[in-house]
C-alpha cells in the first residue's frame, strides 16, 4: 500500500519495489476489499506477506498498517482466525511476529489459547518475547483509527486501511478534516515579509518561492498571491524534490529562510499526504469522490475549495 495506503499508499511491497504479478494480485485485494470481499483469498495473502521482505526491511509504523488490515477483515469474519493460525504454524520466525501483531486486532479466546500452547513449543522460542508481549493485553487490543488524534502519516494510513476494509465514509472525512488545518506555511511566509530583510535576502526567497517552488508570491510587497493551501502546495514540492538534488537543496533553503521546525515540517508532511491521498484515491475509488462531494456542504470555504480542486482533477483524469 505504497502510503502502504496513503504514505505506504497502496500497500504491499509497492512503492518500496517494483511489483510482480503477485503483488499485484494482493494489493488490489486489500485495496479494494470493501467493494469486493474475497475472504477465501486473504489466507494465502497473509501468508505471502508474512514471508516478504517487506516485513522484514519496513518501518513497524508500515507493517503495522497492513497487519491492521488483515487484523480489521478477520475481525469482520472470525472464520478466518483459525486459517491465520494455519499460517503462523507454518511462516518463518519473522512472519510469525508480523502475524502476532494481527492478533492483536482480531485475536479472541481461540488465539489466547493458541498462543499460550506456543509458550512451552520449542519450535516457537525465537517468538516466545513477543507472544507474551501479546498475552499480556486484552485481545483484541483497544485501537480505532477513528477515535485517534491525527499526529503524522501513519495516522492517515491507518484511516485509508479502515476504508480499504470497510468502504465507510467516517474515515475520509476524519482524512478531510486535516485539509481544515492551520495553515503554517502561510503564517511563517507572512511573518517573513512583515520585517525588515537585506534586498540580497529578498530575491533570493523570491527566487525560491517563484522559480523553484511555483509559489506565487511578490516577496518584496509582502503579497502572497496564491489563495490555496501553502501547506499543501510546499508539502507536494518537498516531495518532488526526491527526485533531484538540486530541488531538495531548494526545499531546505525554504525551509531554513522561514524557520519552519522540526514539528512544523512533520505537520505540513501530514496534511499534505491528506490531500495527495485524497486526490489519488478519489480517481480510484468513486466512492472517496463521492465522499469528497458530500463533505463539500459541511466543510469551511477553505476545504471546500481544495476538495473542489480534488473533483476537478479527477473529472480531468476520467476524460483522459
Amino acid at each position: 500500500m505504497a502510503c502502504v495506503f496513503g504514505h505506504v499508499l497502496l500497500l504491499l511491497p509497492v512503492g518500496h519495489a517494483s511489483m510482480d504479478d503477485a503483488d499485484k494480485q494482493y494489493n488490489n485485494l486489500l485495496m479494494n476489499y470493501y467493494q469486493d470481499p474475497q475472504p477465501q483469498k486473504i489466507p494465502a495473502a497473509l501468508e505471502y506477506f508474512a514471508a516478504s521482505e517487506f516485513v522484514k526491511t519496513q518501518s513497524t509504523e508500515t507493517v503495522g498498517v497492513v497487519a491492521y488490515t488483515f487484523g480489521r477483515i478477520a475481525q469482520l469474519d472470525s472464520k478466518l482466525i483459525p486459517e491465520y493460525i494455519k499460517v503462523f504454524k507454518r511462516t518463518t520466525s519473522e512472519g510469525r511476529k508480523f502475524i502476532l501483531m494481527v492478533f492483536q486486532i482480531c485475536g479472541n479466546q481461540q488465539v489466547a489459547d493458541f498462543l499460550r500452547e506456543k509458550l512451552i513449543d520449542q519450535n516457537y522460542k525465537n517468538e516466545r518475547d513477543e507472544i507474551i508481549d501479546v498475552l499480556s493485553k486484552e485481545l483484541p487490543v483497544s485501537f480505532d483509527p477513528l477515535l485517534n488524534d491525527i499526529e503524522n502519516n501513519d495516522d492517515l494510513d491507518f484511516l485509508w486501511a479502515e476504508f480499504f476494509v470497510t468502504g465507510k465514509q467516517e474515515p475520509i472525512n476524519k482524512i478531510i478534516k486535516v485539509l481544515d488545518w492551520d495553515d503554517i506555511f502561510r503564517l511563517r511566509l507572512a511573518s517573513w515579509m512583515s520585517v525588515k530583510h537585506s534586498a540580497k535576502d529578498i530575491v533570493r526567497l523570491s527566487v525560491l518561492l517563484n522559480d523553484k517552488a511555483h509559489i506565487d508570491v511578490d516577496v518584496r510587497r509582502g503579497k502572497i498571491k496564491y489563495e490555496g493551501d501553502l501547506d499543501v502546495l510546499y508539502s507536494s514540492f518537498v516531495n518532488s524534490s526526491s527526485i533531484g538534488k538540486g530541488l531538495a537543496r531548494d526545499a531546505i533553503n525554504i525551509r531554513l529562510m522561514l524557520g519552519l521546525s522540526e514539528d512544523e515540517m512533520r505537520y505540513i508532511s501530514t496534511k499534505g499526504a491528506a490531500m495527495w491521498s485524497l486526490q489519488i484515491n478519489s480517481q480510484k475509488h468513486p466512492r472517496v469522490l463521492e465522499f469528497c462531494r458530500l463533505a463539500m456542504a459541511t466543510s469551511s470555504v477553505k476545504v471546500e475549495n481544495e476538495l473542489k480542486r480534488i473533483q476537478s482533477l479527477a473529472l480531468e483524469n476520467h476524460e483522459n
